[in-house]
This record gives C-alpha cells, sequence and structure tokens, in this order.
C-alpha cells in the first residue's frame, strides 16, 4: 500500500468517538421500547423481558428506571433462581450507582452463591466497584472448585486484589 492510499483501519478515525457511543444509544433504547412492548404478551417470557430491559436501563445509566423494571420483574410469575439472583446483583449494582451503597451491600449479602454462576457474577458485581477484593477471589475460588468455570475469572480478582 502506498502512503496515498487509505486503508479501512484509518477511515474510521475520522469519526468523533461520541458518535458511536450516541448510534449505540439511540439502538438500546429502541431494543427497550421493544421489550416494553413485549411484556405482556406472551407472560411466560415476562420474566426475562423485565430483566433484558433492566440490563439495557443500566447500560443507558437509567438506574432508577431499570430498578422499576426489576420489582415488576419480581411482581410478574415467579422466575428461575438463577435469573432471580442475577436480577438482584443488577438491582444491587443500580443502587450502588446512584450512591445507596449501603443498600447494595445489604442486597449482595443476601444473594444465595450456591450457584457458581451467581458466585461468578456476584464476585465480578463486587469488583466492578472494588468492593470486598477478598471476598470476590474466595466466591470464585469457591466457584472454580464446584464446577469448571473459566480460570481466567479468578486471575482477574487476583490482580485486583494484588493492585490494591
Amino acid at each position: 500500500m502506498t502512503q496515498d492510499q487509505v486503508d479501512d483501519t484509518q477511515q474510521i478515525e475520522f469519526f468523533h468517538p461520541r458518535l458511536f457511543i450516541d448510534i449505540g444509544e439511540v439502538y438500546l433504547r429502541q431494543a427497550s421500547n421493544i421489550f416494553a412492548k413485549l411484556i405482556g404478551a406472551r407472560p411466560d417470557f415476562d420474566a426475562d423481558l423485565h430483566y433484558g430491559r433492566a440490563l439495557i436501563l443500566f447500560y443507558l445509566q437509567d438506574y432508577n428506571q431499570a430498578i422499576e423494571e426489576i420489582e415488576s420483574l419480581f411482581s410478574s410469575r415467579p422466575s428461575s433462581i438463577i435469573l432471580s439472583e442475577s436480577a438482584q446483583i443488577l438491582s444491587a449494582k443500580c443502587h450502588y450507582k446512584l450512591g445507596r451503597r449501603n443498600t447494595a451491600v445489604e442486597i449482595w449479602q443476601g444473594v444465595a452463591t450456591d450457584k457458581p454462576i451467581i458466585a461468578v457474577e456476584l464476585a465480578n458485581a463486587y469488583t466492578g466497584v472494588q468492593l470486598e477484593p477478598m471476598k470476590s477471589a474466595e466466591l470464585i475460588r469457591v466457584a472454580n472448585l464446584r464446577f469448571e468455570t473459566n480460570p481466567f475469572d479468578s486471575l482477574v480478582v487476583i490482580t485486583l486484589i494484588r493492585g490494591q
């Protein structure tokens, strides 16, 4: 390639990074609206739709609305244990982002960690807010012993602990 030619990776530099964020936000908001319209159409999927919408709202930083969506999840049909625990973890993340640290910690302490996937999810939530790194490491260690979970998660937590 000559100096006058531009490859595809160089062309992308003409777009401001904020443009990609704005486009992503438009798509996430549209997905949230679609999820909202689907709720009630098939009640057996309502809990999944509420959780999906809450997750989208979390990424859009609409934490209060995400908490409301999670509360709707719990008031709709009973959902799976894993979905319920994941929803609690997400709710706590929202509370933490809103500055309600004590509420978040209280919710996280109530999450059952007997399922390895939930233990890893909870550990990731703790490390994401730099809270209780030793507990995070222990949760992932136990999860790794119970089932073959991703050993990379353990390395991430150990690295985070050493970095503090």
